[in-house]
């Protein structure tokens, strides 16, 4: 009865997130993969709130993976 109960929740977050990826344009996606894959330029991150924390955080990781960037937050 427990599995149940706690497959339901996953069930959902499967298909919104299947919902999603269906709407993702591969094209669109193989360009921003390319963009990524020359570390020589600038990132550059910005947000108010939530929305700044978050990308200071995505910042922070991808400058742990070698790439420069800024955020203003």
């Amino acid at each position: 009865m427990r599995e149940e109960t706690m497959a339901a929740p996953w069930a959902v977050v499967e298909r919104e997130l299947s919902a999603l990826l269906a709407q993702v344009d591969p094209s669109q996606f193989e360009h921003l993969a390319k963009a990524f894959e020359a570390k020589d330029g600038r990132l550059f991150f910005s947000g108010q709130g939530r929305s700044g924390l978050i990308a200071q955080m995505a910042a922070v990781r991808l400058m742990h993976a070698g790439y420069a960037g800024a955020c203003r937050r």
